[in-house]
């Protein structure tokens, strides 16, 4: 009696059960190795995926907020200041908001309140925390 694993891969419908599976393991790694490219990602306002160190700019700032840190919020100005300096020398700034309990509508409401224009990701998942170590906010990291 053979198995049924080896039946699939007898014969013509053997081939295209081992063609799927392979076209599939490809597919699967393609996705895996896109991913590493394009380096950890966060979530824009809108739940889009961003990766923000995938880019053509200069430099690449990520600047870890909470907006209810209170040193966060006293270093508003100064991570404004930067931003307008040097973001149009083609450094790219975002404003990373790790508490995967804050919400897009909360993060804008804060954006609004401390003058902030920098672009925005929410890093539910970490994938950005973990990448650059932070462990407290405010944290900055320059790419």
């Amino acid at each position: 009696v053979k198995s049924y694993i080896h039946l699939m891969t007898e014969g013509h419908h053997g081939r295209r059960w081992r063609s799927a599976v392979l076209l599939g393991l490809v597919g699967v790694a393609s996705l895996a190795c896109s991913q590493l490219e394009e380096g950890p990602r966060g979530l824009d306002l809108r739940g889009h995926q961003v990766a923000p160190l995938n880019t053509q700019a200069t430099a690449t700032t990520l600047i870890f907020v909470r907006s209810d840190c209170p040193i966060s919020n006293r270093y508003a100005p100064e991570m404004q200041r930067l931003h307008d300096e040097y973001d149009p020398a083609g450094m790219q700034f975002y404003l990373v908001y790790p508490d995967p309990d804050e919400t897009p509508e909360s993060i804008q409401r804060h954006t609004v309140d401390y003058n902030l224009s920098a672009e925005v990701l929410r890093d539910p998942a970490h994938e950005l925390v973990d990448h650059v170590e932070a462990t407290v906010t405010p944290s900055a990291a320059v790419f």
